[in-house]
């Protein structure tokens, strides 16, 4: 028994036989035309079907967070400024994704791990909090992040070594000078002070080329040819400095201002932190000239920093270039310095001569950074050098 529908399928397919059957030649062909007529049907049912709507599309799964592969600087920012991201942290965070080099930053997030680990919170909150900064300030943000991670790979370099005492130490009587970026050491029970300072031409890549533009500037209005060196002084105490773009601008109005290259450093504040400008002709002579004007201000620390009558060490802390800097080999030119300070240091007031025992050097530029320790044989050591060398696993020279 048929239905309606087989019934109405099979009297197509007859009369599409029958036609067949007049057009073609004779002989009569019955089955043939039968077949050609049920393949005719079945191809005109199949034009009928629609084909089944297309499947939607499997919804992008979300790109990761930028933060997402250092989980401890993650950890800092949602712990300082869970409501805020940290622009300067995400911008080197995505940066770093589109180059393919996470070296920088996958050390940083390590080195905090060690001291995370190490310290309470409000311990190392100072660094931390640097590095969730929020200002809108790129060159103010720089800055906070340079001094921080500065700290964060030499401190993590002397727990590794499990010499680390302190962080942040503040000074044992007030002082003119603000509090430096400090740390304690102590091999075989000793204490000593150690304080933290940038190399030049370490960080600072935004404010560098700032000053060094306006310099130039001011030069070619009095045609001259200067370049700018740019070295870290300290701290405001209790104060903040103006914003950056007032503070440039009072830096180029002074130069301008200047009848001739200014021979000692220019003070230049931008938020809390202050800097020295050392200008220097565009000549040969030039690298003497600037370690001359150097000089005052490297003594002026020492005699402060002595204050304390406690031996102590100079950290030169050279960070890796920043986004888009050149990584050109610069020459050691604090220990230049250091080196002319020290064959003068009889002369060094409050017996910072004997007090200061030289530099200790930490280069992150180096794909492995290693320690080096620079010592003046003349200091009243608390200890053999050569024993701290050995502690601290660190290559040992003469300033």
């Amino acid at each position: 028994m048929t239905t309606d529908h087989e019934a109405e399928r099979i009297r197509r397919i007859r009369e599409r036989a029958f036609y067949l059957s007049l057009a073609r030649p004779a002989p009569p062909d019955p089955v043939a035309d039968w077949i050609e007529a049920e393949a005719a049907e079945i191809a005109a049912e199949a034009a009928t079907v629609e084909p089944p709507a297309p499947e939607p599309p499997a919804p992008a799964p979300p790109a990761p967070a930028p933060l997402a592969r250092y989980p401890h600087l993650a950890e800092v920012i949602a712990r300082s400024s869970p409501a805020l991201a940290s622009a300067q942290l995400t911008a080197r965070a995505e940066h770093a994704a589109r180059a393919d080099d996470h070296v920088a930053l996958d050390r940083l997030d390590r080195d905090l791990h060690l001291l995370a680990a190490r310290f309470k919170p409000g311990e190392i909150g100072r660094l931390t909090d640097a590095l969730a900064s929020t200002t809108t300030e790129p060159i103010d943000a720089e800055i906070g992040w340079d001094l921080a991670t500065m700290q964060i790979h030499l401190f993590a370099a002397l727990q590794r070594r499990e010499l680390l005492q302190s962080i942040g130490v503040r000074p044992a009587r007030r002082v003119t000078r603000a509090e430096p970026h400090r740390c304690t050491i102590g091999p075989k029970g000793l204490s000593l002070s150690v304080e933290v300072q940038p190399d030049l031409g370490a960080g600072f890549h935004a404010l560098r080329n700032a000053v060094d533009a306006l310099t130039q500037r001011a030069a070619m209005a009095k045609g001259a040819t200067w370049k700018s060196t740019l070295s870290y002084r300290g701290e405001l105490t209790g104060v903040r400095g103006p914003a950056t773009a007032d503070a440039l601008a009072s830096l180029e109005a002074e130069l301008l201002a200047s009848p001739a290259r200014p021979s000692a450093a220019l003070a230049v504040a931008i938020g809390s932190a202050v800097f020295d400008v050392f200008v220097s002709e565009e000549s040969a002579e030039a690298p003497t000239t600037l370690l001359s004007q150097m000089l005052p201000s490297f003594k002026k620390l020492l005699e402060t920093r002595a204050q304390e009558d406690a031996p102590f060490l100079i950290a030169n802390v050279r960070l890796p270039p920043a986004p888009g800097e050149s990584d050109a080999a610069l020459p050691p030119t604090l220990e230049l310095v250091a080196k002319k300070a020290s064959a003068g240091a009889a002369l060094l007031a409050n017996s910072a001569s004997s007090l200061w025992l030289g530099l200790l050097d930490l280069d992150l530029r180096a794909a492995d950074p290693r320690l080096r320790l620079v010592v003046r044989p003349a200091a009243s050591w608390p200890l053999p050098y050569r024993d701290l060398a050995t502690s601290l696993d660190a290559t040992l020279a003469v300033l």
